[in-house]
């Protein structure tokens, strides 16, 4: 088993842009909510990381959720990005604490999109089953984080599963009316870009 005993800080590369405002800062609260202490209470009793990785993840996904736009702003705003990483440095809790904080700052859609080989996508699934939804979709149970708390008023509904990516989940997909934040793990198909 592999440890992480360190988390770097990072670097970003930006495009100078005078229209986006920061904002996670003065919605601390709201943005380290139910999905974010659940998952860091996960990490420090399942996973043993101590208070300070906890601490160092918290700041690193604070920065680059404040690169995106805020979801409940009135304004639209259209930002991308890209979290690159060597293998075992942290891009998989990285990108995990920001899908928790991204739904507790009212993200109603986050998609992963994993390289083009369907073991890496059902790798990525299962790791964020156990560590940000919390739930089996396949044998239908709670599993990982769920021991942390559950709230039927925030939920995570994952469109893809372990045995089924987004190619097999038909036409219809329900968005509008869900309550809660939808998940998407897939591949990096071309095919996926005529959906939308």
């Amino acid at each position: 088993m592999i440890t992480v005993k360190q988390l770097g800080s990072g670097t970003s590369i930006q495009f100078k842009d005078d229209s986006h405002k920061p904002w996670v800062f003065q919605n601390r609260d709201e943005v380290e909510g139910f999905f974010w202490q659940r998952y860091s209470k996960y990490l420090e009793t399942d996973k043993s990381w101590n208070e300070s990785l906890i601490s160092s993840l918290n700041t690193a996904s604070n920065e680059i959720l404040d690169m995106l736009g805020n979801p409940k702003s009135k304004d639209p705003f259209s930002r991308r990005g890209l979290v690159i990483g060597d293998v075992q440095s942290g891009k998989t809790a990285n990108y995990t604490a920001l899908c928790c904080k991204a739904a507790d700052s009212g993200y109603k859609l986050i998609i992963i999109l994993t390289g083009i080989i369907e073991e890496l996508r059902k790798q990525t699934q299962r790791r964020l089953d156990w560590e940000f939804t919390g739930r089996d979709n396949v044998k239908k149970n709670n599993i990982g984080v769920a021991k942390y708390g559950s709230d039927p008023q925030k939920q995570i509904y994952p469109l893809t599963t372990v045995d089924n990516d987004f190619s097999n989940i038909g036409n219809a997909i329900p968005i509008g009316g869900i309550n809660g934040t939808v998940l998407l793990v897939i591949k990096k198909i071309l095919s996926f870009c005529k959906v939308f």
